[in-house]
């Protein structure tokens, strides 16, 4: 009877301890690191001048995609055809994020360069993609001058 006793008391002792260290801690993941990292685009812009349509302009890019310092923003530097270098901020809602650093682009058509208010939104999907569009439009003496750019592509493994 003894030894049920002593077997007892050490099955109920190892069964109501309470594990070292307390509660688990669970540290949340940053949902910016699945979008950081290197990827290879492709892109088409086109200008516009009232009904005439400009020439495809396509292309190729290597963005790279950091994360700001504000946990909602990451960074876009692009490379566009191994040359033309640009920094964009994106800010975030989910996967999908619009332009915030970059108010107007200039637009080149008629021998002229025209500044116009600029856009860009975009989305990083769930296959490791990233999209973009960005539009520029300006009216000059009542015609209106846009320049539209698509940008895809995915990212590096």
């Amino acid at each position: 009877m003894k030894y049920v006793i002593i077997v007892f008391c050490l099955v109920i002792g190892f069964t109501s301890c309470k594990k070292s260290g307390g509660t688990d801690v669970i540290v949340p993941v940053d949902p910016r690191e699945r979008m950081v990292g290197t990827y290879d685009l492709g892109y088409q812009a086109r200008t516009t001048v009232a009904t005439l349509e400009g020439n495809p302009e396509p292309g190729t890019a290597i963005l790279t995609v950091s994360k700001s310092t504000l946990e909602n923003e990451v960074i876009l530097d692009f490379v566009f055809n191994s040359t033309v270098k640009e920094q964009l901020i994106a800010q975030l809602n989910g996967n999908k994020f619009t332009i915030t650093n970059k108010k107007t682009e200039t637009i080149y058509a008629l021998n002229k360069s025209f500044d116009a208010p600029y856009t860009g939104n975009g989305e990083f999907t769930t296959a490791n993609e990233f999209t973009m569009v960005t539009v520029a439009e300006t009216i000059q003496s009542g015609t209106t001058i846009k320049r539209v750019g698509s940008i895809a592509g995915t990212k590096r493994k």
